[in-house]
């Protein structure tokens, strides 16, 4: 249900533990294509409104077209073939949310360039705990 590829960065880590606890919380509570009403999560559950505010400034949360989703929701959860074809909702059809790679195996961007995609394992970014590969050599 959870990608080592998202909850595994330095980025996920360094967040709080009330905002790390409430981004488990929202994909628990979130619909089958990421759509999760998070407020309602963050003040129902007891979490602080900062909490919510840490999973947007992060870019775990998005909202578009009077909706929030998880913006990981498809790299956390491997869907058949045949959900993904019922993908319909009307931010994509407007143009408005897309895919960062693959159709329904990666991030949601908005289309607008306001969430821009970030470093994953596979275009090089790391896991939390990963040596530097920059670091030289002694």
């Amino acid at each position: 249900m959870f990608s080592a590829d998202v909850v595994q960065t330095d980025k996920f880590i360094s967040m709080s533990d009330q905002a790390q606890l409430l981004y488990y919380k929202c994909c628990c509570d979130a619909g089958s294509l990421g759509q999760v009403v998070a407020r309602r999560v963050c003040v129902g559950d007891g979490h602080p409104l900062e909490a919510l505010d840490e999973l947007y400034e992060n870019g775990y949360l998005i909202d578009v077209d009077g909706m929030t989703f998880i913006r990981h929701m498809w790299v956390n959860n491997s869907y058949n073939k045949r959900i993904c074809k019922l993908w319909n909702v009307s931010a994509y059809r407007n143009g408005l949310l897309g895919f960062e790679g693959e159709y329904c195996r990666s991030p949601y961007v908005l289309l607008d360039g306001s969430v821009k995609p970030e470093p994953t394992i596979e275009n090089g970014g790391k896991k939390a705990g990963d040596a530097d590969d920059d670091e030289e050599d002694d």
